[in-house]
């Protein structure tokens, strides 16, 4: 550790990617700020950014720009509410946040204090099986609230709670006690008042996959009176036993927006309008820390027809299918942050890496359990509630993806021919648990209505426009 910082009074993180130093993460205890400055040997000898809003340069990024990447790797609402309470933690402050729970973080990064040693490899787990069992079965899952507050991925909505551990061979495994162990998988299950959430979600992965879309490996688990749903994180991969980390940042911190905008509806939701000009085609990152308000589609696709990202075409014809998709199923609280890019690179190669973007996940019908018009999360042209899309929206929303009406008409046609095939098929599958719990029955509902008045709006724009 520099000692002088003490004389100063600023406090330190390390910041750790593949057991290299990164760079380091400055608090000023007496102003709060904090600051994020790349390590000179990183610059010279890696050369790749931790985040595109964050490329490569010597000196510090300002506050605003520290927060924008390193605010998004912590939850949002309840769930940060929730550990700060259990674990008494002070309000703002993304630092302390970070040093409690950097350990497993969201993508390749380790967070952690000067005590850390480059190279070590504490990975020891706890074993909790039992504990998650006797949980399903009996509906309460009050015995697990130390680890899922513990976990870097714990409750993001109020509906759903979420727990990063290992599954391996039929355990379910923890990080122990002040270990840096990677996680391989989040499982997700419900409260009481969203009942079968996990079987919506987990039947809308299903869909998602009929339609071939790229969505994360999953498992339906029954535990008799209760269903959990076990989803692969894309950012871990598993070799030779070995668990190994994987760079990804979501769409908020790649474009640069802070964390309260996930959360906050005061700020600017201006539909239709990018608030990253110009990010498409760079041939440098573009540096867009600090941005206010909220994301759209037009900056999600100009981020995907971006710097390094390979496949592109194939990467834009699935994000507008995914938004397609989206629409007949319901799902109207996916945003920006739900989507992300990984990171490929030779670390043995001075800033040789590219980008992908990540499968999909957070697939769940809102519309199920909200028949209530809510906010969607990304507005639909200028239209933030599934109510109010019209045709003039969906005009809209074709130039803000730079998509032609034919490319629309093509997408919806086959995703809703595919989804009629996919019900048909599980309609006389009296074993389903989808079935069981009607799932199946309130989702086939909502496609119904949904595919009714897209195509009959695809069909009067492609009459119109076309």
């Amino acid at each position: 550790m520099d000692y002088s910082l003490l004389i100063n009074k600023i406090d330190e993180l390390l910041i750790i990617w593949d057991n290299k130093l990164v760079g380091n993460l400055y608090k000023d205890l007496k102003s709060k700020e904090i600051n994020f400055r790349y390590d000179h040997d990183w610059i010279n000898d890696v050369g790749v950014p931790i985040s595109l809003s964050l490329p490569i340069k010597e000196g510090d990024y300002n506050t605003l720009e520290t927060e924008a990447f390193f605010g998004n790797l912590m939850p949002t609402d309840s769930a940060l509410r929730s550990l700060r309470e259990y674990h008494r933690l002070p309000e703002n402050d993304i630092f302390t946040l970070l040093t409690h729970f950097g350990r497993d973080c969201p993508g390749a990064l380790i967070i952690t204090n000067h005590n850390y040693k480059l190279g070590q490899d504490n990975r020891d787990y706890t074993d909790i099986t039992d504990l998650i069992y006797k949980g399903f079965r009996n509906d309460d899952f009050g015995r697990l609230t130390p680890f899922i507050l513990k976990s870097s991925v714990p409750k993001l909505t109020e509906a759903q709670y979420k727990l990063s551990l290992v599954y391996s061979d039929g355990k379910f495994l923890v990080p122990g006690f002040l270990s840096f162990a990677p996680t391989t998988h989040v499982l997700k299950f419900s409260p009481k008042d969203y009942k079968n959430l996990c079987l919506n979600e987990a039947f809308c992965l299903e869909m998602a996959k009929h339609v071939n879309l790229p969505v994360p490996g999953f498992e339906v688990l029954d535990f008799k009176n209760n269903f959990g749903l076990l989803i692969e994180r894309v950012d871990r991969a598993v070799d030779g036993g070995t668990v190994h980390r994987r760079h990804r940042e979501n769409f908020y911190q790649a474009l640069g927006y802070g964390p309260q905008a996930r959360s906050d509806p005061s700020l600017p939701r201006t539909p239709g309008q990018s608030r990253a000009p110009g990010l498409a085609g760079l041939s440098g990152l573009p540096g867009l820390s600090g941005l206010p308000g909220v994301p759209g589609y037009r900056d999600c696709y100009n981020l995907i027809s971006g710097y390094r990202v390979r496949d592109r075409q194939r990467s834009m014809a699935d994000f507008l299918k995914l938004t397609v998709f989206n629409i007949l199923i319901g799902n109207g609280h996916q945003s920006a942050k739900d989507f992300s890019v990984l990171y490929h690179l030779d670390m043995a190669k001075k800033n040789d890496y590219y980008l992908t973007v990540s499968p999909f996940h957070d697939l769940s019908s809102s519309r199920a359990y909200q028949p209530i018009s809510s906010p969607l999360g990304m507005p639909i042209g200028q239209a933030e509630y599934f109510e109010v899309l019209d045709d003039l929206q969906y005009k809209l929303f074709l130039s803000d993806v730079n998509a032609s009406v034919e490319t629309v008409t093509g997408t919806v046609t086959s995703v809703v021919t595919s989804l009629k095939d996919f019900f048909v098929s599980r309609s006389n599958d009296r074993e389903s648990p989808y079935l069981r719990a009607n799932v199946f029955n309130r989702l086939k509902n909502i496609f119904c209505v949904n595919s009714l008045k897209l195509i009959n709006i695809v069909s009067r724009l492609h009459k119109n426009l076309g």
